[in-house]
C-alpha cells in the first residue's frame, strides 16, 4: 500500500485523547491479497490471480490498479475464492478516488449476475456504504442489508472495511466504526454466489465502473475486530514513513494536549510551534506505532495564535493547525446558518444548569473535560434532559448532535422520549471511552406524539455532553412517496422544500425522465413530472438532492411489450446490395415475424420473443427502385425498417465510359480518399442528402474538414482534364487542384457555392509541368465561410480529345507517308478529311482508336499544301501536308531556259534569263531535309551557277523559285 500522511482527529479546545486500542491480526487468516507491488495483478497470499479489463492498468508510479475509463476493471475468480465456504468475512481496501464516481459504481462486488442485477452479492461503494444481498434475485435491492459512511468519493487516501458474520454486517472507513446492521433472513455468507469477482465493478450491468486507484485490497476468513481494523489503518503497509497524530486542529484559551505515532522513519521527531505556544517535549523518539507519545501544549495566554504545530522526522512532516482565544475564532460552529434553520436547544454550551432531568447532573468547570467555552454537562448515575414540549413538531425529521465524554467504564448516550405516540425511546450510546466524540443521528417525528411530553435526555453511567444541537432538519417532502406504471405515461408529484440551503437537482433511474430537472430552493408546492418511456420494466428511484440533503421517490414501471430495431431505415442500390440491423424486443410472448415488401430478402425469416440486439441482413436485388417498409410484429407489438432502393444509373450517367481518375464516385466508402477533420466528414445515407443512389459524401462546420484526393501517378503534363461532380453547399467552398501548373499556378482553384441546393460543377483545365506530386482538395478554408457540403457523383477524367504524331507530312512527288492517330474519351467515331491532291486510308477510325496507323498519299500532280482533319463530334485535330510536284532533268519546257545538272560532286545551275531577276535556289534530300538554302539577282542572259553543297551518292531535289514560280528538279549523284 502507497499510503499518504493520515491525520486522524477533530479539533479540541482542552486537552483530549483519542486513544483507541491496537491489536496486530496476523496473517493466519489473510487469505489473498492483491498489493499491484511488482507490476501485476497476482494473488501475493493466494493463488487467485486478477485479469485486467478495459483499459485497466498497473500503474507504475503509485503501484496501484488505475482504472480510468467506464469500462476498466479487475476480474477475478469468483469460482477460486469461494468466500460462500467462509464462517466470516472481512474486506478490506486502501484507495483514492479520481472520479467524481456519480451513480453507484462498486469498488469491489463478489456474488453472481441475474438479468443485468447484482444479486447473490456482498459489496462495497465509495459513496459511501457496504451491502449484502442474497435473498431476492429479481430486486436485489429491495432485500439489501446495508451500512453507510462517510462519502470516500475524492482525491483523498482511504481506508475502507467491510465485516459479514453470521449475525450482522459491519463497516470502517480510515479506522472509524460507520455502523452496523442485523442481518435479515437469507441474507448470509453461506448464500453468497461465485459467478462473478470484480474490483472497481458493480454486479448490476448498468452501473458505470468505478475509477480510481487500488493501492491493496485484502480477504480475511475472520471478522476483524475494531481493534483490528485500528491497527491495520495506522499500520498502512509498513512502508511508508509516517507521523500521526490524535488531533488535527487544536482550540484553546489555555492547555491541550495531543498524542503521536509513527512509523517507518529514520530520524528522531522535531516538534515547532508558532509564538505563544510551547510543547513539551519538542524531541519525541520515532516509530512509535503502538504506543503513541503524549504531547502537552501550553498558550501563554497574550499572543494571538494561529498556525501550525509541525513535527518532521527527515522529510516527513505532519501539521495540527492551531488557534488561540485571542484570534476570536469560536470551537463551536453550527451545523446549519439561522438563515436555514435554528438551533432548537437554548444554551449549547451546557454552561448553565438544566432543572430538568433527575439523579447526579451538573454543570463541570474543569476544563480538561470542556469541548468548547466556560462549561459542559455532566452526569454521574443521573440524567441531564432538555425538554421538548411545544417545540416538537409531528411528522417532521430532526437532527441532533453534541460531543461526548464517556468516562472510562460506562456507557453514556442521548435519547430521544415522547416522539411518536407510545413508542419507545430512542438511544444513541457513545462508542469511544476517555475522548471526545460526535454523536449525530436523526428521527422523524410519528403521526401523534406523546401525551405525556417530550423531549432530549443525556444519561446512563458518567460523562460529559458539550456543543448540543437540535435543529428541525433540511428535507424535502412529497405528494407521493412512490409511483407505479402499468403503462409507459407521465405522473406528476408535488414537492415542498424545508430549509434547504441549494436548489434542488433531480434525476431519475434508467427508463424514467423528469422534468423540470431542477427546482428552487424555497419550491413550494411545484409539480415535477416523471416519465417512463416503457421500454424495458424498471424499478428504482427519483432523487432530489440539495446540499447534503437528499431524498426519492420510488418508481416502478411494467414495460409495454416492444420491438425495436437498432435504426429507421436503410438505403440500398446497385452497388450497395446489403445492410443490417438489429433488434432489442421486450415482454413479448411470441416471435417476431417479417412482412418483407418485393425486391428484398432477410435473413432470418423470424426471431425469437427475446431477441436482444440479434442482427438481421437485408438484400437488396438491385434491379428496380423500391421504396417501402419492413414490417416486424410479434402480438400487439409492431415496428417499421423503411427500405429504401435506389439506382445510380437513374439520375447518373458518367461522362465517359472509362478513364475516371477517381476511382469511387458514389463515395461507397472513403478508404481511397485522404484529408483531416474526420469527426466533420463521412458517408452519409440520409435520402435527403444523396444525389445518386444510396450514399453522398457530407462535411459540416466552417473549416472542418477537408476532402482530398491524390493524383500523383495519375495525371500528365500538358494535357486538359474535365472536372464534373453534383455538389449542394451551404456557404462558399472550393475545389484545389493542386501541383498541376494550372495557368502557371501550383493551386487551381475552383469556387463553389449552391445556396443549398444541387447543382453540377463541371469544368475544364490544361496541366502544364507537373510537380512532385498532385492533389485534389475539396474544403472551405483560407478565406471560405463554407459550413454544410454534399458531393456525390464525382468525376474527373483527361478532356475528349484526338492525339496525332507527327503534326506535318512534306511530300515531294508522288508518294504516301503515315500518321498514327489515338482518341481519348471520345463518344463518336472518326472521321479524315484530306485537301485536294492527298488522300487517306482509312478515312474512318474507332472512337477508342489508339495509335492507329493512317496513311497519306500525295498524287504529284500539282503542288499542294493544307490539313488533314481528324473530326469526333466536337473534337478535332489535323496534320498539316505539303506536297511538291518534281519534274525530272530534260523535262524541262524551253520557255524556263534553265538546266541543272551534277559534276563532281557539285550542283550546277544553267540560268538564261529574259531580264534582270531575283532567283531562289534549295537543295532537297530524296526525304524532304533541306541542305541549302539561297537568293540572288542574275542579270538578263546566260548565267552558270555553283551551289556549294557536298553530295553524296544518292537522289536530291532542286528548287528554283523566280518571277513567283515555283521549279523542281531530280539530280542524281553516283
Amino acid at each position: 500500500m502507497k499510503k499518504s500522511l493520515l491525520l486522524l482527529g477533530l479539533a479540541i479546545s482542552v486537552p483530549c485523547f483519542l486513544i483507541q486500542a491496537q491489536t496486530d491480526p496476523g496473517t493466519t487468516n489473510l487469505k489473498h491479497q492483491w498489493t499491484f507491488d511488482n507490476g501485476t495483478a497476482n494473488d501475493v497470499i493466494g493463488s487467485v490471480n486478477g485479469t485486467l479489463m478495459g483499459g485497466a492498468v498497473i500503474d507504475a508510479s503509485t503501484k496501484a490498479l488505475k482504472t480510468s475509463a467506464d469500462g476498466d476493471y479487475l476480474s477475478l475468480s469468483g469460482t477460486d475464492l469461494a468466500l460462500n465456504s467462509y464462517s466470516e468475512l472481512t474486506l478490506e481496501a486502501w484507495i483514492t478516488s479520481t472520479n467524481t464516481n456519480t451513480g453507484n459504481p462498486m469498488l469491489c462486488y463478489f456474488g453472481n449476475t441475474t438479468n443485468d442485477l447484482g444479486a447473490q452479492g456482498v459489496f462495497i461503494t465509495t459513496i459511501s456504504r457496504s451491502a449484502i444481498s442474497c435473498s431476492n434475485i429479481s430486486a436485489p435491492w429491495s432485500s439489501e442489508d446495508n451500512v453507510g459512511g462517510i462519502n470516500c468519493n475524492n482525491s483523498a487516501l482511504h481506508h475502507v472495511v467491510s465485516v459479514v458474520t453470521a449475525s450482522e454486517i459491519r463497516f470502517y472507513v480510515d479506522g472509524n466504526f460507520q455502523g452496523s446492521k442485523a442481518l435479515s433472513t437469507g441474507n448470509s455468507i453461506s448464500a453468497l454466489g461465485t459467478g462473478v469477482a470484480y474490483l472497481a465493478k458493480s454486479g448490476y450491468s448498468v452501473d458505470q465502473t468505478w475509477q480510481g486507484l487500488i493501492y491493496e485490497f485484502s480477504i480475511y476468513n475472520k471478522a476483524l475486530s475494531s481493534d483490528e481494523i485500528n491497527y491495520l489503518y495506522l499500520k498502512g503497509d509498513g512502508a511508508t514513513p509516517y507521523i500521526q497524530s490524535s488531533v488535527s486542529s487544536i482550540e484553546t484559551s489555555s492547555s491541550a494536549s495531543f498524542k503521536v505515532w509513527s512509523g517507518n522513519l529514520s530520524e528522531t521527531i522535531t516538534i515547532t510551534a508558532p509564538a505563544g505556544i510551547t510543547v513539551k517535549p519538542s524531541i519525541l523518539q520515532s516509530n512509535s506505532a503502538i504506543v503513541p507519545v503524549n504531547v502537552s501544549v501550553t498558550y501563554d495566554g497574550i499572543t494571538a495564535v494561529d498556525g501550525n504545530i509541525t513535527l518532521t522526522s527527515g522529510t516527513t512532516t505532519a501539521n495540527i493547525s492551531i488557534k488561540a482565544a485571542s484570534t476570536g475564532f469560536s470551537c463551536f460552529n453550527p451545523l446549519y446558518a439561522d438563515t436555514i434553520t435554528s438551533n432548537i436547544l437554548a444554551d449549547p454550551y451546557c454552561s448553565s444548569y438544566f432543572s430538568d432531568g433527575w439523579g447526579s447532573k451538573s454543570i463541570n468547570t474543569d476544563p480538561t473535560y470542556i469541548y468548547c467555552g466556560n462549561g459542559s454537562g455532566k452526569i454521574d448515575g443521573g440524567s441531564y434532559d432538555r425538554a421538548l414540549t411545544g417545540k416538537l413538531k409531528p411528522n417532521t425529521k430532526y437532527r441532533v448532535k453534541a460531543k461526548v465524554w464517556q468516562v472510562s467504564g460506562s456507557t453514556v448516550g442521548i435519547g430521544v422520549y415522547g416522539w411518536n405516540g407510545t413508542a419507545t425511546d430512542i438511544y444513541h450510546g457513545a462508542t469511544t471511552s476517555d475522548a471526545w466524540e460526535d454523536i449525530d443521528f436523526t428521527f422523524t417525528t410519528g403521526t401523534i406524539l406523546n401525551s405525556g411530553g417530550h423531549g432530549l435526555f443525556f444519561n446512563s453511567g458518567t460523562g460529559y455532553i458539550d456543543n448540543w444541537e437540535m435543529y428541525e432538519m433540511p428535507c424535502m417532502q412529497f405528494s407521493a412517496s412512490s409511483l407505479t406504471y402499468l403503462t409507459s405515461g407521465t405522473q406528476k408529484v408535488a414537492v415542498k422544500g424545508i430549509h434547504l440551503s441549494n436548489d434542488i437537482s433531480i434525476t431519475a433511474p434508467v427508463n424514467f425522465t423528469v422534468a423540470p430537472s431542477k427546482l428552487a430552493v424555497n419550491v413550494n408546492g411545484d409539480s415535477v413530472s416523471i416519465t417512463y418511456d416503457g421500454l424495458a420494466s424498471s424499478t428504482g428511484y427519483v432523487y432530489f438532492i440539495s446540499g447534503t440533503s437528499k431524498d426519492s421517490i420510488q418508481v416502478s414501471g411494467i414495460a409495454d411489450p416492444i420491438i425495436v430495431p437498432s435504426i429507421s431505415f436503410l438505403t440500398f442500390d446497385e452497388l450497395n446490395k446489403e445492410a443490417t440491423f438489429t433488434v432489442i424486443a421486450g415482454n413479448l410472448n411470441d416471435s417476431i415475424r417479417f412482412t418483407v415488401p418485393s425486391g428484398y430478402s432477410i435473413n432470418p425469416k423470424a426471431l425469437a420473443a427475446n431477441a436482444n440486439g440479434t442482427t438481421v441482413t437485408v438484400t437488396f436485388d438491385g434491379t428496380t427502385e423500391i421504396k417501402d417498409y419492413i414490417i416486424l410484429t410479434s402480438e400487439t407489438a409492431q415496428a417499421k425498417v423503411r427500405v429504401i432502393g435506389t439506382l445510380n444509373s437513374t439520375t447518373y450517367t458518367p461522362l465517359y465510359s472509362a478513364g475516371n481518375l477517381i476511382t469511387d464516385p458514389y463515395f461507397n466508402s472513403l478508404n481511397t480518399y485522404g484529408g483531416w477533420g474526420d469527426d466533420n466528414k463521412g458517408i452519409t445515407t440520409d435520402t435527403n442528402e444523396v444525389y445518386s443512389g444510396s450514399k453522398s459524401f457530407k462535411m459540416k462546420g466552417a473549416c472542418g474538414a477537408s476532402l482530398d484526393y491524390s493524383l500523383t501517378g495519375k495525371m500528365l503534363s500538358n494535357k486538359t482534364y474535365r472536372l464534373k461532380a453534383m455538389v449542394k453547399t451551404t456557404g462558399n467552398y472550393k475545389f484545389i487542384v493542386n501541383g498541376c501548373d494550372v495557368d502557371g499556378s501550383n493551386d487551381y482553384y475552383i469556387d463553389v457555392n449552391t445556396s443549398e441546393n444541387w447543382q453540377i460543377i463541371d469544368t475544364t483545365f490544361t496541366t502544364g509541368t507537373l510537380a512532385a506530386n498532385q492533389n485534389l482538395y475539396f474544403n472551405s478554408c483560407e478565406g471560405y465561410d463554407g459550413t454544410l457540403a454534399y458531393i456525390d457523383n464525382y468525376e474527373l477524367y483527361v478532356a475528349p480529345a484526338i492525339s496525332v504524331d507527327p503534326l506535318s507530312l512534306t511530300f515531294s512527288g508522288e508518294e504516301t507517308k503515315t500518321f498514327t492517330a489515338t482518341g481519348l474519351n471520345l463518344s463518336q467515331s472518326v472521321s479524315i478529311t484530306a485537301p485536294t491532291g492527298f488522300s487517306v486510308n482509312p478515312s474512318t477510325l474507332d472512337a477508342t482508336a489508339s495509335a492507329a496507323v493512317v496513311s497519306v498519299t500525295y498524287n504529284g500532280i500539282n503542288n499542294s499544301d493544307g490539313y488533314i482533319y481528324l473530326t469526333s463530334g466536337s473534337v478535332k485535330d489535323s496534320v498539316q501536308v505539303s506536297g511538291t510536284v518534281v519534274t525530272e532533268i530534260g523535262a524541262v519546257s524551253n520557255e524556263l531556259s534553265q538546266f541543272v545538272y551534277t559534276n563532281n560532286g557539285l550542283i550546277n545551275v544553267s540560268l538564261d534569263l529574259a531580264n534582270d531577276t531575283e532567283v531562289e535556289l534549295s537543295v532537297f534530300t530524296a526525304d524532304s531535309r533541306l541542305l541549302l538554302k539561297q537568293k540572288g539577282n542574275y542579270f538578263a542572259g546566260k548565267n552558270h551557277v555553283v551551289l556549294d553543297v557536298n553530295l553524296s551518292s544518292g537522289i536530291y531535289i532542286v528548287n528554283i523559285v523566280r518571277e513567283g514560280k515555283s521549279f523542281n528538279y531530280k539530280v542524281i549523284n553516283m
